[in-house]
């Protein structure tokens, strides 16, 4: 069942990209990120990502928006997109109003995503 809903989840994050339209360039040009949440990804270790893309599907029910701006950036892409280096894979931060209010990262469960992503959804309406 998770191999189907991570399958299931990254075509969509995929089927909302297209190849060569996106380039670090442009997230460059856009030097503010007013809400936007930001999944930084291995693909060399993607099946560690399972959960995050879980939990996403389980936020996208009460967050519907805020799930439709995700962004997911590349290994390699961080420092490129927000100046800053993320250390563990896969790792996912919640910005609102320009500022990061949540930074999850590494192995966790899909409990511990949702909680936190939620946490911070909720405390900053």
């Amino acid at each position: 069942m998770k191999k189907i809903s991570v399958f299931i989840l990254s075509i969509f994050v995929l089927s909302s990209c297209h190849i060569g339209q996106k380039s670090p360039e442009i997230f460059l040009s856009n030097s503010k990120f007013e809400n936007q949440l930001m999944l930084f990804s291995d693909d060399r270790n993607v099946y560690k990502e399972g959960n995050y893309y879980d939990a996403l599907l389980e936020i996208k029910k009460t967050y519907p928006i805020e799930v439709s701006n995700l962004k997911v950036v590349p290994y390699g892409e961080n420092e490129i997109i927000l100046n800053t280096v993320v250390s563990t894979y896969p790792a996912l931060i919640i910005i609102k109003d320009n500022k990061v209010i949540e930074h999850i990262e590494g192995e966790l469960s899909i409990e511990q995503i949702v909680s936190k992503i939620e946490n911070a959804l909720s405390n900053s309406s």
